[in-house]
């Protein structure tokens, strides 16, 4: 009983209500005909937000959204807020747990790159934070980030649990994970995107930044992505191997092993992951330079089918 209206007081009561107020946002949101279109409209509005809304109807034969479908939504999310001069786009999944951003300039925000930002709004805004919490396949733009602010990043598992479960540990300030859903312990212990996209509004004022150009000056790593066929009976072997190879390297063992090869001047981190479903492994490779990302990819591909076909 009284539920939407216990949400919204802390929903509310959580924020600095008073200076967004005054910041007028005008936004584009879709709703992706999810619940969050019959609550967030009133809330927004208390906010003093304009709004713009795209697929604000509960529709469940359109709850889930193909990867073709979300591309083609943000596309026209991002023509919205271009044609009609407004401040920022935000697309709500139908569960009102992940986020997608569209910029001012109509840029569409990956998740990832997403983290980065709206990690250093609240590092910004929040420099009494002293932890922060991701999941271990969070870019390394989020280690520079936090070194700026001297703050200790707990890197987690990537389930929406194990992202819970951080979120309650002492001292963590803001919990971030890297398809769209984040935390803040001060209203939940459990990713809520209307309460990211209030706090994000709030973050911005507070800082006087844009999202486009905090993605134009943060750092930003090249990534190369591969997976690798690899049978069930082999996997063991092959992590054994890896785990051999990379003892002597700084290294991160979570969801599988993520180890920083540190060749010369240059940051760069290898992050493995065997896959639970399928018979095959996930290979993350990250460095400044695009040319030693894909060096180490190969490299790391060679070494992983040579180990699985036991050369």
């Amino acid at each position: 009983e009284r539920t939407s209206e216990s949400y919204r007081q802390k929903f509310l009561s959580s924020l600095n209500v008073e200076i967004i107020r005054k910041r007028k946002f005008k936004l584009v949101i879709d709703y992706s005909h999810g619940v969050t279109a019959t609550i967030f409209p009133t809330i927004l509005g208390t906010l003093g937000c304009e709004m713009v809304a795209l697929n604000a109807y509960l529709d469940a034969s359109k709850l889930t959204r193909e990867q073709k479908e979300i591309e083609r939504a943000l596309r026209q999310l991002s023509h919205i807020v271009t044609s009609l001069g407004e401040d920022i786009g935000f697309m709500l999944d139908a569960g009102g747990e992940k986020l997608f951003v569209v910029d001012e300039e109509g840029n569409s925000i990956s998740s990832d790159r997403l983290l980065v930002i709206v990690t250093k709004l609240i590092l910004e805004a929040n420099p009494e934070i002293k932890k922060i919490a991701v999941p271990i396949s969070s870019s390394m733009e989020i280690d520079l980030v936090a070194s700026g602010h001297q703050i200790q990043v707990v890197k987690t598992k990537g389930s929406h649990l194990a992202l819970m479960n951080a979120a309650t540990e002492p001292d963590v300030g803001f919990v971030g994970g890297t398809k769209g859903g984040f935390i803040f312990p001060e209203f939940s212990f459990a990713a809520d995107a209307m309460f990211a996209v209030a706090k994000i509004l709030e973050l911005l004022t507070v800082t006087g930044e844009k999202i486009s150009a905090l993605n134009r000056k943060l750092p930003k790593f090249k990534m190369v992505q591969r997976d690798i066929p690899c049978p069930w009976e082999a996997k063991g072997k092959v992590m054994r191997l890896l785990t051999k190879e990379s003892e002597s390297m700084k290294r991160e063992e979570v969801d599988g092993i993520k180890f920083y090869p540190g060749i010369g001047e240059q940051r760069s981190s290898v992050f493995v992951v065997p896959d639970k479903e399928r018979a095959l492994f996930h290979l993350r490779v990250e460095s400044a330079e695009e040319s030693l990302a894909r060096r180490l990819a190969d490299e790391y591909e060679r070494k992983i089918l040579e180990w699985r076909d036991g050369k």
